[in-house]
């Protein structure tokens, strides 16, 4: 697996993914067993459809994921790389949508098999898709201010990741 910020690679597809924040917390679901990364917990994310942009494709995602109807214009853009992992090669934006309050959850369950609300900084306890890490310290980069190198890690769950197409 390969986190890169490069974008002069040709790609299979692009997504997007979204932090949602509320205080400290960070909303997290865990993937369905039939989906790529099975079981393992995740920031809602999906494929850009189309012509929608990665905003219009974030605000969809959660609406379909979680039943949360947000404003595109809210979604702060976070990062931008280039994943290649199992011979697949997309382009992943990610975003920050900070919430005054927890919103209600609405699952589906197709899709989601459950969310938590968790400590930012106890992600590490969960077993997270391959590449979760690298967006992560984007965000606390982001949260706390500090001026972090950008650097690139291989993480064990990716060793251990079946991945199935979607």
């Amino acid at each position: 697996m390969i986190v890169e910020t490069r974008t002069d690679v040709d790609t299979d597809f692009q997504a997007a993914g979204c932090f949602c924040l509320h205080r400290d917390e960070l909303l997290i679901i865990q993937r369905q067993r039939h989906k790529a990364f099975e079981l393992h917990w995740a920031i809602p994310t999906g494929k850009i459809e189309g012509e929608e942009s990665a905003r219009e494709c974030m605000a969809r995602e959660l609406m379909e994921e979680l039943g949360l109807r947000i404003d595109p214009c809210k979604l702060e853009e976070l990062s931008n790389f280039t994943i290649e992992h199992d011979e697949v090669t997309f382009k992943y934006v990610a975003f920050v949508l900070r919430l005054e309050q927890r919103p209600p959850i609405h699952l589906k369950e197709d899709e989601v098999r459950k969310c938590d609300w968790v400590p930012v900084h106890n992600i590490i306890k969960r077993r997270v898709v391959p590449y979760f890490y690298n967006t992560v310290q984007a965000l606390l980069q982001r949260l706390d201010g500090s001026p972090r190198q950008p650097y690139l890690f291989p993480v064990p769950e990716a060793k251990s990741a079946k991945r199935r197409p979607s």
